[in-house]
């Protein structure tokens, strides 16, 4: 059990980052949005759920990993919990970038 939950609370802090990367990206670098109070409002609630599901798919695949590794060093699985965070991550911010 001691040694599963230091990479549990890793997967966890780095899946509130991906929930970050998607409505961040968009904030920062991507194109502004040309609507009323109400529609900008919406339209960032909704990058919002896609960023918060983008997460909830990457502590899923996270603990599947964690479960398949589970025999292997604890190494082994923060680097496939890495390897998940950098594709996720990547493609949120690409996709906040490029959305609108």
């Amino acid at each position: 059990m001691k040694r599963h939950l230091p990479p549990a609370l890793l997967r966890l802090f780095l899946a509130a980052a991906v929930a970050c990367a998607f409505p961040f990206s968009h904030a920062r670098w991507g194109q502004p949005i040309y609507a009323d109070g109400p529609q900008a409002l919406f339209l960032f609630i909704l990058f919002l759920a896609i960023a918060l599901g983008g997460a909830t798919v990457f502590f899923g695949l996270g603990s599947l990993a964690q479960f398949l590794f589970r025999r292997q060093p604890a190494p082994v699985t923060i680097a496939a919990d890495l390897i998940l965070f950098f594709a996720f991550t990547g493609t949120l911010i690409y996709g906040g970038v490029a959305a609108f």
